[in-house]
C-alpha cells in the first residue's frame, strides 16, 4: 500500500474564468430579435426565463409573456402573447411572435415585454422590460444590434422589473 502524508500543505493554483452573465437570482428573460426589411417583419422569439416567483404567494407561477408593439407616441399598435407554462420558475417557451413594421416605423416604435402570472383569475405582473425606442440599457443595446444587422437573429438576456 502506498503512503500518503496528509500533514503537509499543498498549494493549488487555477485560472479564474469570467462567466457569461452574473447570477443574481433576479428574474430575467432571454429574447431573440430579428428584422427582415424586405418583408417589413419584426420577429421576437421568447426563448426562456429564469428566477420567476409569484410575488404574492412565493410559489412557482403559471407564466406567459405578453408583448405589445407600441408607437413613438405610446399607442399600442399590436399585442401578442405566448402560451402559459404552469408551475415553473424557469419556463421555456421558444415561441416566435412576428409584427409587421416598416423600416421608418422601426425607428420610433418599441416592444413592451411583460411576464405575467395567470393564477386563479387574476394576472399579477412578474416583471417587464422594454426594447427599442423607449428602451434603456440592455433593451436599447439589443434593439440597436438588431437594426444594425438585419436578417440576423440576436439573442440577449434582459432583467425584468416590476
Amino acid at each position: 500500500m502506498c503512503e500518503l502524508d496528509i500533514t503537509s500543505e499543498i498549494e493549488v493554483w487555477s485560472e479564474i474564468q469570467k462567466s457569461g452573465r452574473v447570477s443574481n437570482d433576479r428574474p430575467e428573460i432571454l429574447l431573440s430579435l430579428s428584422y427582415l426589411p424586405s418583408a417589413g417583419r419584426l420577429t421576437l422569439v421568447v426563448l426562456k426565463a429564469v428566477h420567476l416567483l409569484s410575488p404574492d404567494t412565493k410559489d412557482y407561477p403559471d407564466a406567459y409573456v405578453k408583448v405589445s408593439l407600441t408607437s413613438g407616441d405610446n399607442k399600442k399598435i399590436k399585442k401578442k402573447k405566448t402560451t402559459t407554462k404552469k408551475g415553473c420558475s424557469s419556463p421555456v417557451w421558444n415561441e416566435a411572435l412576428s409584427f409587421d413594421v416598416t423600416e421608418d416605423d422601426l425607428k420610433h416604435c418599441h416592444l413592451v415585454v411583460s411576464v405575467v402570472n395567470c393564477h386563479h383569475g387574476h394576472s399579477p405582473l412578474l416583471g417587464t422590460c422594454v426594447l427599442g425606442h423607449r428602451g434603456h440599457g440592455q433593451g436599447s443595446v439589443h434593439w440597436d444590434a438588431m437594426v444594425q444587422t438585419p436578417r440576423k437573429a440576436i439573442a440577449m438576456w434582459h432583467q425584468l422589473y416590476i
